[in-house]
């Protein structure tokens, strides 16, 4: 009796891990990798407000290894910040394979106004005279 009670329980762990395995290999990359943005923010030193306003600049699928690679870029108020990307691979089978972020961390701490200092023509002024 005990054995077959061990099968049983074997069988029912095989069938839920292949389940949620199943489900993850289902869910669009995008959403994976999102997921696993938010779940391991903490761990990856991101607050909730540096994930709040992404914005993806580059999806694709490698040829070669079946890869999806998602580039996305932090904005803050809806202003792209310049080379704040964070790139997220993710297997065919549906799990994240690595991350690579140059997120600016804590930006919204950073950050004391959503409206630029200088008009645009200002800012070419001032990049004329620099030069």
């Amino acid at each position: 009796m005990h054995r077959r009670q061990l099968l049983r329980i074997t069988a029912l762990c095989l069938g839920l891990w292949m389940s949620s395995s199943l489900a993850r290999a289902q869910q669009p990359p995008l959403a994976t990798a999102l997921e696993y943005l938010t779940q391991n923010a903490k761990a990856l030193g991101l607050t909730t407000a540096d994930l709040a306003d992404l914005v993806v600049t580059d999806q694709y699928v490698s040829k070669h290894t079946g890869v999806t690679h998602i580039y996305l870029q932090q904005r803050q108020a809806s202003i792209p910040v310049h080379n704040a990307i964070i790139n997220v691979n993710i297997t065919p089978d549906g799990r994240v394979l690595n991350v690579g972020s140059r997120f600016i961390l804590r930006l919204s701490e950073r950050t004391n106004s959503s409206f630029p200092a200088l008009t645009a023509v200002d800012a070419a002024e001032a990049a004329a005279d620099h030069l």
